[in-house]
């Protein structure tokens, strides 16, 4: 994957009338392993944020209505995350 060619292009939707973002792209997978990469704690925490982040998974459960919650570290700056599922 290449941040420059076309294959990988994202598409954002944001309704200014409800608090939610759809992202639509294209992966070299599965729906079955996108969804585990999501769902996971484990993978989730090997690929999100960029290279290099270390990143502590301190709530999940990836069940419809589920919390989750995640802090990392990317050199000396830490954030935390915060949410829940849905379907």
């Amino acid at each position: 994957m290449t941040p420059t060619g076309n294959r990988y292009q994202v598409t954002i939707e944001a309704d200014p009338t409800l608090p939610i973002i759809h992202l639509t792209r294209d992966f070299d997978a599965t729906p079955a392993e996108l969804m585990r990469a999501h769902t996971d704690p484990e993978l989730f925490a090997r690929w999100v944020g960029p290279d290099g982040t270390r990143i502590e998974i301190r709530a999940w459960d990836a069940t419809t209505g589920g919390r989750w919650r995640y802090v990392g570290w990317l050199g000396d700056l830490e954030f935390e995350f915060h949410g829940c599922f849905h379907e």
